[in-house]
């Protein structure tokens, strides 16, 4: 369904479109009015693979024999060429009027990787994995996602207005509230957002679960502790 207004000011893909001329025409319908816009891109590079596998090929019903498999041949190979957009290191316009067969013939009016604001890793990702190589094995995820998320005055051992630990705050632990290196890394985040990284983290293999030590000699069921996996 298209969207007939000027002033759209943002488009987000959540999913790579099927072809460059896809994107285009979708993100294309935002700055219309000549106003400053943005196209964003979600991509999950730890999905291209199973993207790349893509939907079947099967002719459309009612199709002729002698023309359906290169058409869906074509499309396919229009789609997968759009898949290595999303992992270009260079100027997105360049990577765009490539694939296009094209070349860009005036500068680049501002990509994130020309003004300098493209990320060359998942945001959250490097203070992750220093809070569990500081503390391998120690927590298990709900606990870690309270304590990244935990505020930085309260994780160095500050007490509100000089009384009590709000309990509230740090339901979960038993005791004084804990501090551990790395508490607070992540304590201007909602904590659903820091657990939806930990189950990312996870499903890309950077962080695996096993029951402590002291859980695993006991015979006690549950205790599964948070590990950073050791990659190449």
């Amino acid at each position: 369904m298209g969207v007939d207004k000027r002033d759209i000011r943002t488009v987000v893909h959540f999913s790579p479109p099927a072809s460059v001329e896809a994107y285009l025409q979708e993100s294309g319908r935002a700055g219309r009015d000549g106003g400053q816009a943005e196209a964003i891109l979600i991509w999950d590079e730890g999905a291209r693979a199973s993207q790349a596998a893509g939907p079947g090929s099967a002719a459309k019903p009612g199709a002729d024999p002698g023309t359906a498999a290169p058409e869906a041949a074509l499309r396919e190979e229009r789609r997968l060429a759009f898949l290595a957009y999303g992992a270009a290191k260079g100027c997105r316009r360049e990577a765009l009027h490539a694939l296009m067969g094209s070349a860009l013939d005036s500068p680049c009016s501002g990509c994130d990787v020309c003004d300098g604001t493209s990320r060359s890793s998942p945001e959250g990702l490097a203070e992750l994995k220093r809070f569990f190589a500081a503390n391998p094995g120690r927590f298990d995820r709900q606990q870690a996602a309270r304590l990244l998320g935990q505020g930085r005055l309260e994780s160095l051992g500050a007490r509100r207005g000089g009384g009590a630990w709000e309990p509230r705050v740090f339901r979960g632990f038993r005791g004084a509230p804990p501090t551990c290196a790395g508490a607070g890394a992540l304590g201007a985040w909602d904590e659903r957002d820091i657990r939806a990284l930990l189950r990312s983290a996870a499903s890309r293999g950077l962080l695996f679960t096993k029951r402590s030590a002291l859980a695993a000699r006991l015979g006690m069921r549950g205790s599964r502790k948070l590990f950073l996996a050791r990659l190449p």
